[in-house]
């Protein structure tokens, strides 16, 4: 009956159950992003932006792409062949289409999409011109849900400002500030809808990681760029591959995974970490691993032999406990001996 006693042990302890079970490993990417009103005709610009994606492929990139304040009337090759490079480098592309702050007809911004959708391989639609009044949130809903049918998987609305929450839900993506210069962490704070936020900054003449890492607390994609009115998208910023690094860094923290016994710190116990049902990282303490800021983790302690869990560093009792990820982190899972052979006999 010995067999009988190390599993009811283990139970007690409140081990072996709502751990998953091992599996390949997933990858994960970097929470906060870039969007680009990309209003200059296919070229170096462009260009820039491949190369920027593919040298931080886990930043998503967002390129509204503006043909003639729209599709134009007639298809482009040149558009044509660049959107397919876009695509190809893993950059999402929308297409502009302005709203007039919901007076314009649904009909006619649906036929822009429909241009859009005929002519050009792109995967969502930009409104901008947002109303940011009650009483709109039917037209926008109407024209997301007109995109959705076409195939186009990806709509953003901007109003330049925060809305009412009554908006959450009419487009995937709100911008929720386009103005010169920065927007104040007063501002950041005011516009955090619980939904998928951007931000639009022109006229900002230079660039440093701090900001970056504060807004990217509240922001799901950023724009900044140093070219001011009439047209600040005309051109990128001189700034562009530190904007882009910066935003690859700063979403992402280190969380190191110990084992310890009676407070002494000891390797070789494994841990793995579990996000949406999917293994990313496994191993032997000590282990680290890199995440995302603002999206959960759960990191599971496995027992060997004598050597059972007993509780995490943050108070935490089982042995698998989810944190959301705010910055560097160091997890401790504490561990006690346990005499199998003297609890049977």
């Amino acid at each position: 009956m010995k067999w009988i006693v190390i599993p009811l042990l283990l139970i007690l302890l409140g081990i072996g159950s709502g751990i998953p079970t091992h599996s390949a490993s997933a990858q994960t990417t970097s929470q906060t992003g870039i969007i680009i009103p990309l209003y200059s005709y296919p070229g170096s610009s462009w260009n820039t932006i491949i190369q920027q994606k593919e040298a931080n492929p886990s930043v998503p990139i967002i390129a509204i792409i503006n043909p003639d304040s729209g599709p134009g009337a007639s298809i482009n090759s040149n558009y044509v062949t660049w959107i397919n490079s876009l695509n190809a480098a893993g950059i999402i592309v929308i297409g502009y289409d302005h709203t007039s702050y919901g007076t314009r007809s649904v009909g006619a911004v649906e036929a822009d999409m429909n241009a859009y959708k005929s002519w050009y391989n792109i995967n969502g639609i930009f409104f901008d011109e947002m109303a940011n009044a009650h009483g709109y949130e039917s037209y926008y809903s109407t024209l997301s849900n007109y995109a959705n049918s076409l195939g186009f998987s990806l709509t953003v609305g901007n109003p330049g400002a925060t809305v009412p929450a009554s908006y959450i839900g009419t487009v995937n993506i709100i911008v929720t500030y386009e103005n010169t210069g920065l927007p104040s962490l007063s501002t950041l704070k005011s516009s955090d809808l619980g939904s998928s936020v951007a931000t639009l900054s022109y006229n900002v003449a230079t660039i440093n990681s701090t900001y970056i890492d504060l807004e990217a607390k509240y922001s799901n994609y950023i724009y900044i760029t140093n070219a001011a009115l009439p047209n600040p998208y005309g051109v990128l910023p001189a700034y562009f591959s530190a904007l882009v690094s910066d935003v690859a860094a700063s979403s992402r923290s280190t969380v190191t995974v110990q084992s310890a016994l009676s407070g002494h710190i000891f390797t070789g116990m494994w841990t793995y970490v579990v996000v949406s049902n999917s293994i990313i990282k496994e191993g032997f303490t000590s282990m680290t691993f890199t995440g995302t800021n603002g999206l959960q983790y759960t990191v599971c302690a496995d027992n060997y032999q004598s050597y059972v869990f007993s509780h995490w560093s943050n108070g935490a009792i089982t042995p698998c406990t989810t944190l959301t990820l705010a910055g560097n982190t160091k997890l401790t899972a504490e561990y006690v001996w346990v005499d199998f052979a003297a609890t049977v006999e």
